[in-house]
């Protein structure tokens, strides 16, 4: 699963490479606030905790200018004014570094991630996400998240996952699952005991079994949206 980043998240990741390529050095948090335009400090502290927390940035606690990229998404690594990236073309933004082609996916509702809740039925809009999470010929769509069931799978309440359609899935690969024909769910889906355990990531919530044929695989998690 390959977090999303958010269009902000994306630009202060895009000034912070365009800083470090200009000076070899990270900037302080009231140079990156200039950047972006931004006026208070928290919202930037806010941006760099979320990009470390997806594995883009570390930051080194008592040093100053003390910002390192880790890596970069595809989009971010080629500022040319309009170029391809793994296939996919691109083009450059006023903000200065490429952005990806986006697809809209139908968004389908709210998902549990807790007991299972009346299965989704209905599409209650659309929504933008990178071309390169979802898979060439596949079929996708999006769920927002209700419940803190797989808050240590990074999964929180009022995320959006995403959601590749298919009927099976690897054991121990987090799906939305149908249960008994009534009810979904998103949670991992281990063997257990000639059934079926779905399985939270929240050590306060337990674990549901089912027999095999109460549960039906309607997607695996690809991907995860999250707005600030």
């Amino acid at each position: 699963m390959r977090p999303v980043l958010t269009r902000k998240q994306l630009e202060a990741l895009a000034a912070i490479k365009r800083y470090v390529d200009e000076h070899d050095v990270a900037p302080s948090y009231d140079e990156l606030r200039a950047l972006l335009g931004k006026r208070s400090k928290s919202a930037i502290h806010h941006l760099i905790v979320s990009l470390e927390e997806r594995g883009y940035l570390r930051r080194i606690k008592y040093h100053a200018r003390a910002i390192d990229i880790l890596r970069l998404p595809p989009s971010l690594q080629d500022t040319e004014n309009s170029h391809r990236v793994d296939g996919e073309k691109t083009t450059a933004t006023a903000a200065g570094f490429a952005q990806p082609e986006t697809v809209e996916l139908e968004l389908m509702g709210s998902i549990a991630a807790g007991s299972p809740a009346e299965a989704i039925h209905d599409v209650v809009g659309t929504i933008s996400v990178p071309a390169e999470i979802v898979t060439p010929g596949g079929e996708h769509f999006a769920l927002r998240v209700m419940g803190e069931s797989m808050i240590e799978a990074g999964i929180l309440d009022e995320d959006i996952v995403i959601i590749r359609r298919q009927p099976t899935a690897e054991f121990g690969s987090i799906v939305v699952a149908l249960v008994r024909g009534v009810e979904a769910t998103l949670k991992r889906m281990r063997r257990s005991g000639g059934g079926i355990l779905l399985q939270a990531s929240n050590p306060s919530l337990p674990d549901q079994w089912y027999r095999s044929d109460e549960v039906e695989v309607l997607g695996q998690l690809v991907g995860l949206y999250r707005s600030y």
